[in-house]
């Protein structure tokens, strides 16, 4: 109760929290959202073991700060992502390839 409390108490000072766990690799940071139990927790140790220079910001409530210019960016994006963008679903095992996965399709690298 007292994670939703703060959660509702912070959206007016431009924050929300996201139930996630977070990669930073080279500058760039990489959110894993989902249900409790999906595996978010899992797939960042996976990039924390097989992606080079991966670190863990946060993995189960980050607090992420906007401002206006930002949150239309996100906005307009999303409107992009919903009209253009097919959802997938990893029916993979939790292991080296499917983080080697799914960076590759993220950040457009070949596997080294």
């Amino acid at each position: 109760m007292l994670m939703v409390t703060y959660g509702q108490a912070v959206l007016s000072f431009s924050t929300i929290l996201l139930h996630a766990s977070v990669i930073e690799q080279d500058g760039q940071g990489y959110a894993f959202l989902g249900k409790s139990g999906t595996g978010k927790s899992t797939h960042s140790r996976l990039w924390l073991l097989h992606i080079p220079n991966a670190a863990l910001l946060n993995d189960d409530n980050p607090a992420i700060r906007w401002n206006r210019q930002l949150y239309n960016r996100i906005v307009n994006h999303l409107e992009k992502v919903v009209a253009n963008v097919r959802i997938g679903q990893l029916t993979c095992l939790p292991d080296r390839t499917a983080a080697q996965l799914c960076y590759q399709k993220l950040t457009h690298h070949k596997n080294k």
